[in-house]
């Protein structure tokens, strides 16, 4: 086919009306990067012979051989560092690929009968894997979450027990997976193990300005484990002492402990490990294991407090410098008094006016200065404020996102479930009225189908959709047969969901109120939020699209409370109208 410039050729494969492009590679990396088109690949040569191959050249013209000798003298000058970047610029930089994450037919039937793995969360194993309030955190929980998102199950954590209670619990195969967890003899005749995904190894410690700790008697940590303490007491006169040589195949080598009778998940793990790139693996560090106060955090600190001692400065100076104001004026006042009668003087009109304007003057340099300091204060407190809030605003967004991925993967899944298929099917053939649809026997049965999927993705209803944006399908039978909601307000949506997308749909006032479903009291209909996807059959064609109701007193506000580095543990999120949504 042909195309007007190499852009309508990138577009054309890029959405699949081509097959492949001819082209410079230089040329098409350009664009490439430029437009942010990630989805084509180099497929090779087409076996044009070296001499064929296409070379830039610079032309002058004949009666300038001058010039054309200078240009061949400096391109030789540029060094291989210079052309590099001159290459990486407009080319775009050599980027190594990104590891796929392949299953076999039996790992994706698997994972289809084991949508739901129980894992284990410690009470407090910081920053690796502890619980604050009934929400997991650390490392562990962080890279387990971003697995569940590559490989497309659900993590249900399970906390409260002891390491003694968990260990019995993935014995008796009441516990699927093990975080954090190293390999042993004697833990392998009842567990299967992951390659490491981090290795942290014992480091000594020792307070700056005294000789370095050396044996292992002195002291031993983990440096995570001391770099996330000192942050959080915020201690920074600690030295790195030194490894202490201790074999890192034993504690130092963090896996994946897998109940012995799941081989198949294992695999799929270890598959769902080789697959995390670096770029991921260093986000988590820099969150989890790092020591934030160093770099421009540190920088930071130390300006703060050199303002502060440059303030404390500028303060005692000036007070000396009223103190020897004053006591000049009141040598001039005593000099002029000399050899008359300095009781009369003392007295005097003079005097008093002096006196006045000096005590004016001490009581209104101690105003500006406590105005001064009062301002200081109150820009430091506003400065620590805003930081927090901008940690607590990423850290919720970082969460929010991870909650959203999650559900629209689990969603993605469940629309191709071929039940579900089949019950959306016969919908379908039922006469698209209230009175018809409800009553159906299939009606009663998909309703049942919804119910169950309430333990992967809690949930307080549900639509299936058709074509004509008619709910089908509902909880309620007052939404039965009726023009859907969502495509109401937001058709936007349900257009995108019939052409393939999964979608976290924004909060939006509620048809019901709340008390219909949760039993929470309120005059007005709250904000609901879905997320949307369509219902496929096994040739992958769209015959539908269902949504699941979620409420957002629920999963969506237990996202938000985590932030414990604040007295307040409380984040709300707010809507664009004003409405508080969890």
């Amino acid at each position: 086919m042909e195309t007007e410039d190499v852009i309508d050729a990138i577009n054309a494969v890029s959405v699949g009306e081509a097959d492949a492009l001819f082209s410079f590679m230089a040329l098409v990396n350009y664009y490439l990067n430029k437009y942010q088109i990630t989805n084509l690949k180099v497929g090779g040569d087409i076996g044009i012979g070296e001499s064929r191959l296409a070379t830039m050249r610079m032309a002058v013209s004949k009666e300038n051989e001058i010039l054309a000798s200078i240009l061949d003298k400096g391109i030789p000058l540029v060094s291989d560092e210079e052309y590099q970047a001159i290459h990486d610029r407009w080319f775009g930089a050599q980027k190594p690929s990104a590891p796929t994450l392949t299953l076999t037919a039996e790992e994706q039937r698997w994972l289809a009968q084991h949508p739901v793995v129980r894992v284990h969360n410690e009470k407090d194993w910081r920053p690796f894997n502890y619980n604050t309030d009934g929400q997991p955190q650390g490392y562990s929980i962080a890279f387990c979450d971003l697995l569940a998102e590559k490989i497309g199950f659900r993590a249900e954590y399970i906390a409260g027990k002891t390491w003694d209670e968990y260990m019995q619990m993935i014995r008796d195969k009441e516990l699927d997976v093990m975080l954090n967890i190293a390999r042993t003899e004697e833990r392998g005749n009842y567990i299967l193990f992951t390659d490491p995904y981090l290795t942290i190894a014992p480091i000594l410690y020792s307070r700056e300005g005294t000789d370095p700790v050396s044996s292992i008697e002195d002291l031993f940590g983990s440096a995570a484990v001391v770099n996330y303490y000192t942050n959080m007491l915020l201690v920074d006169n600690l030295q790195l002492g030194g490894r202490l040589g201790i074999d890192a195949e034993n504690p130092a080598d963090l896996r994946l402990g897998v109940r012995d009778d799941w081989r198949v998940f294992q695999a799929i793990l270890q598959k769902g490990i080789d697959a995390v790139t670096e770029e991921e693996r260093g986000a988590l560090e820099s969150k989890w294991l790092s020591r934030p106060r160093t770099g421009a955090s540190e920088t930071g600190s130390k300006a703060a407090g050199a303002v502060g001692r440059f303030a404390g400065r500028r303060i005692i100076i000036i007070i000396a410098a009223v103190f020897v104001v004053l006591s000049f004026g009141f040598w001039l006042v005593i000099r002029a008094t000399k050899g008359k009668d300095i009781v009369l003087n003392f007295g005097s009109k003079q005097f008093r006016w002096l006196t006045l304007a000096g005590l004016s003057a001490i009581i209104t340099v101690v105003v500006l200065l406590g105005l001064l300091l009062i301002e200081r204060n109150r820009r430091e407190n506003f400065a620590a404020a805003e930081a927090s809030l901008v940690v607590t605003l990423e850290n919720a967004e970082a969460r929010l996102g991870l909650w959203i991925k999650q559900n629209k993967s689990y969603l993605e899944r469940l629309g191709r479930d071929p039940e579900l298929t089949t019950l959306v099917s016969r919908l379908l053939r039922v006469d698209p009225d209230s009175e018809s649809l409800l009553r159906s026997s299939v009606l009663a049965v998909t309703r049942m189908f919804f119910q169950d999927q309430g333990k992967e993705l809690p949930n307080i209803g549900f639509f299936i959709i058709s074509p004509e944006n008619i709910s089908i399908g509902s909880r309620r039978d007052a939404n039965v047969g009726i023009p859907n909601l969502i495509a109401d307000r937001r058709p936007d949506l349900i257009e995108r969901a019939f052409q393939g997308e999964v979608l976290f749909v924004p909060p939006m006032e509620s048809d019901v109120s709340l008390s219909e479903v949760t039993g929470a009291e309120g005059e007005k209909n709250p904000p609901t939020m879905f997320f949307l996807g369509p219902v496929r059959k096994s040739d992958g064609s769209i015959i539908a699209v269902m949504t699941l109701r979620v409420d957002p007193t629920g999963e969506f506000s237990r996202a938000l409370q985590f932030d414990t580095a604040r007295a307040s543990s409380d984040t709300y999120a707010i809507s664009r109208n004003g409405l508080l949504l969890s």
